[in-house]
């Protein structure tokens, strides 16, 4: 892997300014934060093949829009086990608020609990980053 080439690959591109320039209008408008992301798919699609002008023009922003479309779809199905595990955390935690509930302090559960919600949090961080680039692909 060239390192140099993952912080230079944009300005190699002749007419990088107009199309940096465009994605950052669009970031700005906040509109455009979808056809961004599948601006982004192409730019990685380019990179895997190994074509000479990497970053594509936005000519195509119908099929950018699809693409991130599909790209934030895939990302909430990713993120569904994080929502499952600190959606039952949540629950878990309101309970410590009630009087009612019978443990004396519960603060040393509740901190095992999200200690370990944590610790997963971290690790499916780690496999989906490693699995997202290749999904984009």
């Amino acid at each position: 892997m060239e390192l140099g080439r993952a912080f230079s690959f944009v300005t190699r591109d002749r007419n990088w300014v107009l199309k940096i320039g465009i994605a950052s209008l669009l970031v700005l408008t906040g509109i455009g934060l979808i056809p961004l992301l599948g601006w982004q798919v192409e730019v990685v699609r380019r990179m895997q093949r190994g074509s000479a002008e990497e970053l594509p023009d936005w000519g195509g922003f119908g099929q950018y829009t699809l693409d991130g479309l599909k790209l934030l779809g895939a990302g909430f199905v990713w993120s569904l086990p994080l929502l499952v595990v600190f959606g039952c955390v949540t629950v878990f935690a309101t309970g410590f608020g009630r009087r009612d509930f019978a443990l004396d302090s519960p603060r040393p559960v509740l901190l095992l609990l999200l200690l370990c919600a944590g610790m997963f949090a971290a690790l499916y961080g780690v496999l989906i980053g490693v699995l997202a680039p290749a999904a984009v692909g």
